[in-house]
């Protein structure tokens, strides 16, 4: 689903090898027609699950930040961790309290709606997300054809509406 006419969607998703492990996180903006604007992959180091999920969060909205947008809607597969982010009593524990307190100031007294998307509709940012944890080095992709072709293509999947199925 897109996001309305003044809005962007980011849409984000945290990866860990193992729990805990190494892990890295990776995020697509798009508009309202659903026409790339950025993207990014980020390694994290060795890291929670949890740990990514809140960290890629707070990367995708400072990348919103610094590139001008204000209007912001952010799609995590986390579903605890936007339950925390929209319900500001329910604080994660403390290893995640740094970069969900970073999170949460980004989010004060702006236009940020943070959602639940189901793991299967964000098939583009697992893939970006495993190649930050593959990595562990940070990419900012300004252009689509700056993107990995597999990337790309799963772009172009998505956009069309077809369905990917994973580990075939």
């Amino acid at each position: 689903m897109h996001p309305a006419a003044d809005w962007i969607k980011i849409s984000v998703d945290g990866s860990t090898l193992s729990n805990p492990g190494p892990s890295g996180g990776g995020g697509i903006a798009r508009n309202h027609d659903g026409e790339f604007l950025f993207a990014f992959s980020s390694g994290y180091s060795f890291n929670s699950n949890g740990k990514a999920e809140i960290r890629v969060i707070w990367e995708g909205l400072s990348c919103c930040q610094g590139l001008g947008y204000i209007k912001v809607e952010v799609a995590s597969d986390s579903k605890s961790m936007v339950e925390s982010l929209n319900n500001i009593k329910d604080t994660p524990s403390w290893p995640m309290w740094y970069w969900w307190s970073r999170t949460r100031a980004l989010i004060e007294g702006r236009e940020v709606i943070v959602s639940y998307s189901l793991r299967e509709s964000n098939v583009v940012v697992d893939g970006l997300a495993r190649k930050g944890k593959n990595s562990q080095s940070h990419h900012l992709f300004r252009a689509s054809s700056d993107l990995p072709p597999v990337i790309r293509g799963l772009i172009i999947l998505d956009r069309a509406g077809l369905g990917y199925l994973r580990g075939v």
